[in-house]
């Protein structure tokens, strides 16, 4: 093998976009009618900032702690579909898919290029077609699905097509004769990924490791032939630091709610099985996993022993310069700002962390099934082993995407799914009661709340959502006891008075319900729905007027579009 520079491979095959758009869209037009659901609402549906292309100041501002947080090309992404299409969800799947297809196509042209390569040196024909299967099990495999469906994991779609973007450009330019618009455009890829999702930040390093492996003779050489594009890439991680310095998800993400870097690592070493496991047999799968924080080393250490083993193999395996090895630290490094020692307490494992990840396995997979049928003699039977492998495989994962798929289009069948495979997650049962409740179905979801209370009595929401629910089954005051069973706890807590407002409202105590509203409303000033509501009560209460005319501007204040405060406004002031 020589360490200088590879031949170019083949330009990207028309025949395998087609084919691989076709995939993506056969496989996930069911995802095209799945409702906004869980982080969607406070992402998209509640985001008054998507509202507005213009001025950018507005549509680069986030609600905070919410998934688009930090984040500003999701989040022009999502302004650029509501304006297109307001809250219809199809619009915004169709952007999912499309992305989703893009990924795959760079996907294909990173393999075959690589394939092709004098470091690896497979034949251009056999290469397209092993990258075509590679990029085809990839695109339609189950653990995508989360991804493609869940409408604000576009964060991981747009990450992933980013990151391969960047590769994929970089590879172009080590082998121009002029490379340094194929430069220009990786370190644009680089830096429109760190605004898509913090873990772009492993893409210069992958890029450097490529070259060190696959092109130049080391990483020190690479580092000296393409200073400009690695210092280029390096620059990237300002503005990641930028926008992650605002402390955008400090409430989910870091080590002040008690949960320490060992323990992260940890309750990680315990999931990397997880995922692997759900990579070859995925089955089931959820939406929301409970995954408890692990806190001693013997709860852990023989799955620890199984990630450290795998990790040696693959930095031994990049020291060698060996094709495994660079696919096995890849596969960690993209891993490692979510499956390492930083605590992400409010969601420990997610299938979409494998979206990238999964390229490299399958990588490993196929290339190993043809290389155990690689000896001369076998000819055509070794084309034809590995034909039906490959054939089994997607069919089976084409099977199993499209039953996870339809799931995802009724939330009451997610949440109910979710709830067998993960029946001690108080989450579960409480999204699955807030879709009972969306259906009617209130004396179900009233059994989820309750189920959902009993494994997390200190969790206030889940009493708020009793509440709701009782109250709109017209039994105010068991929803009054629900309510004040959460306020016992927490004195402060807006969301329980807020809804112990609207319960005493709709039981016709008007000056209980005002009295609740204000102190919400010390805590909400910038929600318009707060000011409506504390406006009616005072309205019917005491006839105060004036007060309510008062709220009443504000709520237009909060949003111009508000038709139905500016007429009850009007109905106040007239003569």
């Amino acid at each position: 093998m020589t360490s200088g520079r590879s031949r170019p491979g083949p330009g990207p095959s028309l025949l395998a976009a087609l084919v691989l758009a076709a995939a993506t869209g056969i496989v996930f037009a069911p995802s095209l009618d799945v409702p906004f659901f869980f982080d969607d609402v406070e992402s998209i549906t509640d985001n008054a900032h998507i509202r507005e292309l213009w001025p950018p100041s507005v549509m680069l501002q986030w609600p905070a702690e919410s998934t688009v947080a930090g984040r500003p090309v999701v989040a022009a992404s999502l302004a650029v579909n509501y304006a297109l299409g307001g809250l219809d969800v199809r619009g915004y799947h169709v952007f999912n898919m499309l992305v989703h297809a893009a990924a795959a196509m760079l996907l294909f042209g990173v393999i075959r290029r690589t394939l092709v390569s004098e470091r690896v040196g497979i034949g251009a024909r056999e290469a397209g077609r092993l990258a075509l299967l590679i990029a085809l099990m990839w695109t339609v495999h189950p653990l995508q699905t989360e991804a493609v469906a869940y409408t604000i994991q576009r964060t991981e779609l747009l990450m992933g097509m980013f990151m391969l973007g960047t590769l994929y450009l970089a590879l172009r330019g080590f082998h121009a004769a002029r490379p340094g618009l194929w430069y220009a455009g990786s370190v644009a890829c680089c830096l429109a990924g760190m605004g898509s999702k913090e873990v772009m930040v492993a893409a210069p390093v992958i890029v450097l490791l490529y070259d060190g492996v696959f092109v130049s003779s080391s990483l020190g050489a690479a580092l000296r032939r393409r200073r400009g594009l690695y210092a280029g890439l390096a620059a990237t991680w300002i503005a990641l630091a930028a926008l992650v310095a605002g402390d955008v998800r400090g409430g989910s993400v870091g080590f002040e709610h008690g949960m320490s870097a060992w323990h992260s690592l940890l309750t990680q070493a315990r999931a990397i099985p997880l995922y692997l496991r759900l990579v070859f047999w995925p089955d089931p799968l959820a939406v929301y996993y409970h995954w408890p924080v692990v806190r001693l080393l013997g709860d852990a250490w023989l799955h620890g022993a199984f990630v450290l083993v795998l990790l040696a193999l693959s930095v031994r395996g990049l020291i060698r310069r060996h094709p495994a090895g660079f696919l096995g630290v890849a596969c960690f490094l993209i891993l490692a700002p979510t499956t390492s020692v930083l605590p992400i307490v409010t969601e420990l494992v997610a299938e979409r962390r494998m979206y990238l990840p999964l390229a490299a396995i399958l990588c490993l997979v196929v290339l190993g099934l043809r290389n155990l049928f690689s000896r001369p003699e076998q000819g055509r039977q070794r084309r034809f082993g590995l034909a039906a492998a490959a054939a089994v495989m997607i069919v089976a994962e084409v099977g199993t995407s499209a039953a996870r798929l339809k799931d995802y289009r009724d939330p009451v069948t997610l949440w109910s799914a979710n709830v067998a495979s993960q029946p001690l997650d108080f989450l579960s049962h409480n999204c699955l009661g807030l879709a009972l409740q969306a259906e009617g179905r209130h004396a179900e979801a009233v059994a989820s709340y309750l189920t959902s209370i009993e494994l997390r009595p200190d969790y206030l929401p889940l009493r708020v959502n009793l509440g709701w629910c009782l109250t709109e089954m017209g039994l105010f005051d068991q929803a009054t006891v629900a309510l004040e069973d959460a306020l016992s706890r927490d004195p402060e807590h807006d969301g329980a008075h807020h809804q112990l407002g609207i319960t005493s409202a709709q039981a016709g105590r008007y000056d209980v319900a005002a009295e609740h509203f204000e102190v919400a409303l010390a805590q909400r000033a910038d929600d318009p729905t707060a000011h409506w509501n504390l406006a009616g009560a005072l309205f019917q209460s005491d006839q105060r007027l004036d007060d309510a005319a008062h709220h009443l501007r504000e709520v237009l204040r909060l949003d111009p579009t508000r038709s139905d405060a500016r007429a009850a406004l009007a109905r106040l002031q007239a003569p």
